[in-house]
This record gives structure tokens, sequence and C-alpha cells, in this order.
């Protein structure tokens, strides 16, 4: 029972950020068109972080479903998404920097 709400506690909270992505969407599109000279770390790292942010819903999407199945009660499956969205938090930090 622990691990049930563990579990739909971890998937409502990946779930979260979606409310914003419309606006993120719009953004890394506008990124990704733009012009960079050069393959220096920091535009590898800014280009890492706007596809990885773009591509979070499939993640998130592909662990709902995993997690709605009946008889998935792996953990495993519903913190994939919290830690995507840690690797954009970091990538942001380190792009910021």
């Amino acid at each position: 029972m622990k691990s049930k709400a563990l579990n739909l506690i971890f998937i409502i909270l990946g779930g979260i950020p979606l409310v914003v992505y419309p606006f993120v969407l719009i953004a890394n599109l506008m990124g990704l068109a733009g012009y960079s000279s050069g393959f220096e770390i920091g535009v590898i790292i800014g280009y890492s972080f706007m596809i990885l942010s773009t591509i979070y819903p499939i993640t998130y999407i592909v662990c709902l479903i995993l997690f709605l199945k009946k008889g998935n009660r792996h953990i495993g499956v519903t913190i994939v998404p919290l830690i995507h969205l840690l690797i954009i938090f970091i990538l942001l930090y380190l792009w910021s920097i």
C-alpha cells in the first residue's frame, strides 16, 4: 500500500511541469531555430537542455501508461520523469554559469 501511494505521488509530481510545457516548447523551438557559431561546451549544453525539455512529455506519457497498467508496482517507473526533470535542471544550471 505504501508503495502504491508513493508511486501516485511521484506520478503527480512529474505531471505538474506539463502545465507550463506549451511555453517551454515555444521557447525551445525559437532557441533551436536560432543561429549559433561553433561547438563550444556552452552550445552543446544549451542544445541538450532544449532537446531534453522538449521531449519530456514523451517520457512522462510512457511512464504514465506503464504506471496505469494493472500489476505494475515498480517505483522505478514513476521516478523516471523526476530523474528526467533533475537532469533538465542540472543542464539549465550548467548552461546559466
